[in-house]
């Protein structure tokens, strides 16, 4: 692919509640994309991969759909979100040509390519992205922001995890 050439970039996850790490992963679709498709976790995806309940399908949607609106408008890149039921959701359709992920998901790419080049596909270009840190160095996580250990940006808001430091 050429230098400066846009993509039809994805990526997906449950996103909830939102933070600064999915911003990072969003505005870098946004910054590569010609394109961005968002795979948005089923509830029994989203269920099935964490101990703790997330809120239903539609209340995350209409949360991200507030960030994508804004990235849209001010990026002039259009986007969809689609509701993704396994690990490769639309990753291994043929119009997708690169993906987001962090550093700690970049594994599963290995397996979205596998399905792809089953299906006479070619495998996707990666930007893999480092993990946010919080105010100590550690993985920002929507389950420490939903714990009320750190709040969206990071900071920390729990005596627990302030006792820890």
């Amino acid at each position: 692919m050429v230098e400066g050439e846009s993509f039809n970039i994805c990526l997906g996850g449950t996103f909830s509640p939102i933070h600064r790490g999915h911003l990072k992963l969003i505005r870098e679709a946004f910054k590569r994309g010609g394109q961005v498709s968002i795979g948005l976790t089923s509830d029994v995806l989203a269920n099935s991969t964490r101990e703790r309940t997330v809120p239903i399908y539609e209340k995350r949607l209409r949360g991200l759909t507030k960030v994508l609106d804004h990235m849209s408008k001010v990026s002039g890149i259009k986007y969809t979100v689609q509701e993704i039921h396994d690990k490769f959701g639309f990753a291994v359709e043929e119009e997708i040509n690169a993906i987001v992920v962090s550093k700690e998901t970049g594994p599963a790419v290995d397996d979205i390519d596998r399905e792809r080049m089953n299906n006479g596909l070619p495998s996707l270009k990666r930007f893999i992205l480092d993990m946010v840190l919080d105010d100590r160095g550690e993985k920002i996580s929507s389950t420490r922001v939903v714990e009320e250990k750190i709040d969206p940006e990071g900071k920390i808001i729990s005596l627990n995890e302030e006792v820890r430091k």
